[in-house]
C-alpha cells in the first residue's frame, strides 16, 4: 500500500492493477485547521526543538491573520503558503503534481481550463472521499478486497466494525469557533475575503462531490 501526500507521478510507477482514491477535507475548514495547526506546530517546537525553526509555523505564530493569508512573510514562505493554500485542490488535480505548481507560477491557467482539468483527473481515480465520512471508503475497500481475499469471515467482522474516524487535527473547534478565534487574534475583513478567495475553486470541486458546504 502507498499513501501519503503523493504526486500523481508516484502513482504512475506502480505497474499493474491498482485501486487508487484520495480523501478531501472540506476546504475552508482545511485552511483554517493549517493555519492553527501550524501556530501549535511553532509552539510546540520551540519547547521541544528549540534549534529547529519551521518558518511557515513560525510566521502563523508571530503574523498577524491579515499579514499571514495576504500578504505577509518572506517570498519562500509566502510561496509556501500560497501553494499550500491557495485552491490546492484545484491545482494540484489539475496538473497531477503539488512540486508542479511550484515551477509553474509564470504559467497560470485560467479558472476555467483548471476546474475543467482538475474534474477529468477525479474522474480517473477509483474512489473520491471526505474526512467526515469515511464509512464509503471502509465499503468501497471491502468491496474491492473483500470476500476471496481475505475471506469470508474476516469481510463480515470488517463489515460488523465502524470505521475509526480520524479526528486528530479537528479537537480544537470547528469552523465556526476557528473564524471567532482568527478575529480574537485581530483578523479583519481582508482575512475573511482571502480565505474565501483561496478556497473558490475547491469548494465548487466539493460541492460537486459532497453537496455544498454550509
Amino acid at each position: 500500500m502507498f499513501a501519503g501526500h503523493l504526486d500523481w507521478e508516484d502513482l504512475d510507477r506502480v505497474e499493474g492493477p491498482s485501486f487508487t482514491f484520495t480523501v478531501l477535507r472540506e476546504p475552508r475548514e482545511r485552511v483554517l485547521s493549517y493555519f492553527f495547526f501550524m501556530r501549535a506546530e511553532a509552539v510546540r517546537m520551540a519547547r521541544e526543538k528549540p534549534v529547529q525553526v519551521n518558518q511557515v509555523a513560525y510566521a502563523a505564530l508571530t503574523l498577524s491573520p491579515d499579514d499571514f493569508f495576504c500578504t505577509g512573510g518572506s517570498p519562500s514562505v509566502r510561496l509556501n503558503i500560497d501553494n499550500q493554500l491557495d485552491n490546492h485542490y484545484a491545482h494540484y488535480f489539475a496538473r497531477r503534481s503539488a512540486r508542479l505548481r511550484y515551477r509553474s507560477r509564470e504559467n497560470t491557467l485560467p479558472d476555467s481550463q483548471l476546474l475543467v482539468m482538475a474534474r477529468r483527473n477525479l474522474d480517473r481515480l477509483d474512489g473520491v472521499f471526505q474526512t467526515g465520512r469515511l464509512t464509503p471508503l471502509k465499503w468501497a475497500v471491502i468491496t474491492r478486497f473483500g470476500g476471496r481475499k481475505i475471506g469470508v469471515w474476516q469481510t463480515a467482522l470488517n463489515g460488523l466494525y465502524p470505521l475509526q474516524e480520524m479526528r486528530r487535527n479537528q479537537l480544537s473547534g470547528t469552523v465556526v469557533t476557528r473564524l471567532a478565534d482568527l478575529t480574537a487574534l485581530g483578523a479583519t475583513r481582508r482575512t475573511f475575503d482571502r480565505i474565501e478567495e483561496m478556497t473558490r475553486l475547491d469548494s465548487l470541486l466539493w460541492a460537486e462531490r459532497f453537496g455544498r458546504s454550509p
